[in-house]
């Protein structure tokens, strides 16, 4: 609080990140209170500053302590201020060159490391990418440039690290998954899946692993959110999914380096939302595929599959809420009955999300999910298949680079 007001004091902007302080001003001449130009490119801070900040127990650090001018790069917390929050060109370069070499060879070199990272674990540099496309996100998104973007016809301004963002989640989640994963319709369809794998464990050792009474999932999901909407560029439900599946081939086509070490498992409702699907997917899978076709799983090509929520009595269509027992379906909550339709009366029903977290995953150990069997068995199906195909497609990189290889 009273940097805060030394800082109105003096007509300066002050902000704090944890032990990075900041402050600017517009004035002509440098508040002498914050910082002095002692002789010409050496500034030292201003006697108030530094007591203010002395008198609280901590210590200035001369070496970090610097004074950016107006005409100089201006940085904060890594980020270029001038004019508005840029990232360094130089941190983008890098990251771009290491994106390229992952792409390239599954290897990256960082440039305050000497020697080459194979890589493991894409955490890191997908930290890096998250951090600049959040900045130019909000950055791009400033009233101003929207109106330039409508003026020249576009929905969007153009943006490089947004596409080289998706490209790399695209890398991480298709070209090197490290774990089979699953896509879904919706993230309430996960809610379920995981309490199913939860409790039937014991009989599936390809989704589940346990160990002392510990289930360890041995899949993943790709979470719906707004991140898989607006940078993988997939939309919500059969949608998504169908673009997904037509688009699958040409995505690839971007990487040379491509492990594809486990599948990638298309899991969709056997209703009539999902036909456009089918019909895309019978092209790719040379086979009929519809709401009245039965095999287990319905190989893409590649480490794509698609799997159908089995198929009912006589061909009977099912969503996935349909495998629960009806005492299940119509748990009451809040004095409230469950009701699947988009469009229900929410003053006496519930929907999906509610389901899914208040009944499903808060009862789980309490559920019978016998009618699960036959739709994880499909998942198993899929994992034994591809085990088997991936060691014959030519367009798969099944060996590993040594460094000396990526060099």
């Amino acid at each position: 609080m009273r940097l805060l007001a030394l800082a109105r004091d003096a007509h300066c902007t002050y902000t704090r990140y944890a032990d990075d302080l900041t402050f600017s001003t517009n004035e002509v001449l440098f508040p002498r209170e914050i910082a002095v130009n002692v002789s010409g490119s050496k500034w030292e801070v201003g006697g108030k500053l530094g007591k203010e900040i002395e008198r609280t127990g901590f210590k200035l650090n001369d070496a970090k302590t610097r004074m950016s001018l107006r005409r100089s790069r201006q940085t904060v917390t890594g980020l270029v201020v001038n004019s508005k929050p840029n990232i360094n060109q130089d941190y983008y370069r890098n990251v771009r060159a290491m994106c390229n070499s992952v792409f390239q060879t599954g290897s990256y070199h960082r440039p305050d490391v000497a020697e080459i990272c194979v890589v493991e674990d894409l955490n890191q540099l997908q930290g890096m990418l998250s951090y600049i496309y959040f900045v130019k996100f909000r950055r791009d998104r400033k009233p101003e440039v929207n109106k330039l973007a409508k003026a020249a016809g576009e929905f969007s301004p153009p943006n490089a690290p947004l596409m080289l963002y998706r490209k790399f989640l695209n890398y991480k989640h298709f070209a090197a998954p490290n774990k089979p994963l699953i896509v879904t319709e919706g993230f309430t369809d996960i809610t379920y899946l995981e309490c199913a794998i939860r409790s039937l464990a014991t009989s599936f050792p390809l989704l589940a692993k346990v160990d002392g009474g510990v289930v360890t999932r041995l899949i993943n999901f790709l979470r719906p959110s707004k991140m898989t909407r607006d940078v993988l560029n997939l939309g919500h439900g059969t949608a998504g999914q169908t673009s997904l599946i037509s688009n699958y081939s040409k995505m690839l086509a971007d990487f040379k380096h491509k492990p594809m070490g486990h599948p990638v498992i298309v899991l969709v409702d056997n209703d009539s939302g999902s036909k456009g699907l089918f019909k895309v997917a019978k092209i790719k899978a040379h086979k009929e595929i519809s709401l009245v076709s039965s095999d287990p799983f319905y190989y893409l090509g590649g480490n794509l599959y698609l799997v159908k929520i089995p198929e009912g009595p006589s061909g009977q269509l099912r969503e996935i809420e349909d495998l629960f027992d009806t005492a299940v379906l119509e748990t009451i909550v809040d004095g409230k009955s469950f009701d699947l339709k988009e469009d229900a009366d929410t003053i006496n029903t519930y929907g999906k999300k509610e389901f899914a977290d208040k009944v499903v995953r808060s009862n789980w150990p309490k559920i019978d999910f016998k009618n699960f069997i036959e739709l994880l068995s499909r998942l198993e199906e899929c994992i034994k298949h591809y085990e088997t195909t991936k060691c014959l497609d030519p367009n798969i990189s099944t060996a590993s680079l040594s460094s000396s290889d990526a060099l």
